[in-house]
């Protein structure tokens, strides 16, 4: 197995580190954009909730989804709205009740994908996690559980940093604890039985330019089971 690019190794992450703070403090990273909430996020997510569905909807366009690091709720809501039978987890106990307050009528839980999902083996026709894997110090861990909940025919939609087009002293999240280029992220889905069905960059115009400096540029990858 070969060794990654682990920012800190021993770090230690846990639920702590996802409280209210994290989404909403000053030291927020997200205190930039006005907040986990706020207009330069809600602008941003409504492009990327579109490019993610343009993804999905080439595949499948219901079922059951998984909205893993679901936060908030709001892509969770997103995907239910085109004809998902959607719920989230995430590791926060703050951004479930979040969601829970914000949408009552879907399902969310408290879970941690590093560790055994709380569902049955072969349920989810999709499973979503954007912005989620970097966090993940038990990445194979993490990667193996949402084979196990995928159904044989369902696929895995991810968002992640890819240090080719956002280099790591342009990110500012003290729990991300995995910085790659795709190559390297590559490795990791292969050796935990997914293989790469497409990639985009997202914004696409960042990759022909140095805008991606200025701001923020994700790899969005669609994997399935082997």
């Amino acid at each position: 197995m070969e060794q990654l690019k682990d920012l800190n190794i021993n770090r230690k992450l846990n639920v702590m580190e996802y409280t209210q703070d994290y989404y909403e403090g000053e030291s927020s990273n997200y205190s930039l954009f006005g907040g986990y909430d706020g207009f330069l996020l809600k602008l941003t997510r409504f492009f990327v909730h579109r490019k993610a569905w343009s993804i999905i909807r080439k595949y499948k366009t219901q079922g059951k989804l998984l909205d893993i690091g679901c936060a908030y709720g709001f892509w969770t809501k997103f995907s239910r709205k085109k004809g998902f039978s959607s719920m989230g987890c995430d590791i926060s106990d703050f951004a479930i009740s979040q969601a829970r307050k914000r949408f009552p009528d879907l399902e969310f839980f408290q879970m941690d994908i590093q560790k055994k999902l709380g569902f049955p083996g072969n349920e989810f026709d999709v499973v979503t996690a954007f912005d989620v894997l970097e966090h993940c110090k038990n990445l194979d861990g993490a990667l193996q559980e949402v084979k196990r909940v995928l159904k044989p025919d369902g696929f895995f939609l991810a968002s992640i940093p890819d240090t080719d087009f956002f280099p790591p002293e342009n990110d500012k999240d003290p729990t991300h604890v995995w910085h790659m280029n795709f190559p390297e992220w590559k490795k990791v889905f292969h050796r935990n039985n997914f293989r790469v069905e497409e990639t985009h960059v997202f914004p696409w115009v960042f990759k022909k330019t140095r805008l991606y400096k200025l701001y923020w540029c994700i790899r969005f990858v669609l994997l399935r089971p082997k």
